[in-house]
């Protein structure tokens, strides 16, 4: 299976369970966007064009309030939805239905975070794994995606199961354990690699899963000269 895919509106994982805590904002970035990434304090995840419509401030600089997102600069606040609610220097405002943060598309499954630009595809993302896949870790590449498709498997010998998607079957705490390899594109010489490991949530194999991930990024910026 070829991992050259046309990025626009495709799934991509962004980061594991744990890149955005409730209560809390960041920035992403995907080909050709920036993003805002943030839970509301209740849990639900998010991600909007990084820009408020007012000034241009970065929303991932922004305060959540509840499930509002309030910009840092005027404090503008937008609910889940979007929509400008409130404005403090205009309390008494009804905010236009014109006053609204571009939304993509979110997803969780798998201890992961799933965005795809605009609307997103009509059916969810592939699994990650068969048995509890979970979150270990991610790290940067210094190389687009389809660059990296190829570095993970000369390196890694890991195969192709979706786009964006591969998946190797290294020695894991002494057993040889399905691990996934997430590629993130961010732009021609950017990308990120976000590891999921097969069997649960056991502390120990995870561990292992981070050591090994570890090696591999050695191995990567030794063998390619790139600092990864």
């Amino acid at each position: 299976m070829s991992m050259r895919q046309t990025e626009a509106s495709a799934w991509h994982v962004v980061g594991g369970w744990n890149h955005v805590q409730p209560g809390a904002a960041c920035r992403v970035e995907l080909p050709g966007a920036e993003i805002a990434l943030w839970r509301t304090e209740a849990g639900a995840v998010h991600a909007w064009d990084n820009r408020c419509p007012h000034r241009g401030m970065r929303l991932s600089f922004g305060i959540v309030k509840g499930d509002r997102l309030a910009c840092r600069y005027h404090g503008w606040h937008y609910d889940e939805g979007g929509q400008c609610r409130f404005i403090p220097a205009h309390p008494n405002l009804d905010p236009p239905d014109t006053l609204a943060v571009a939304q993509h598309a979110t997803h969780e499954q798998d201890e992961a975070i799933w965005v795809a630009l605009g609307a997103g595809p009509t059916e969810p993302p592939p699994p990650l794994g068969t048995d509890q896949p979970g979150f270990c870790r991610s790290i940067p590449l210094p190389f687009g995606a389809d660059t990296a498709a190829d570095v993970l498997m000369r390196l890694a010998g890991a195969s192709p199961v979706a786009p964006r998607l591969m998946q190797v079957r290294p020695e894991i705490g002494g057993s040889n354990r399905t691990v996934t390899l997430a590629v993130q594109p961010i732009d021609e010489t950017r990308a990120a690699m976000h590891v999921f490991l097969d069997g649960g949530p056991k502390a120990d194999a995870r561990l292992a899963a981070i050591r090994w991930t570890v090696g591999l990024r050695w191995q990567i910026t030794s063998e390619t000269g790139a600092a990864a």
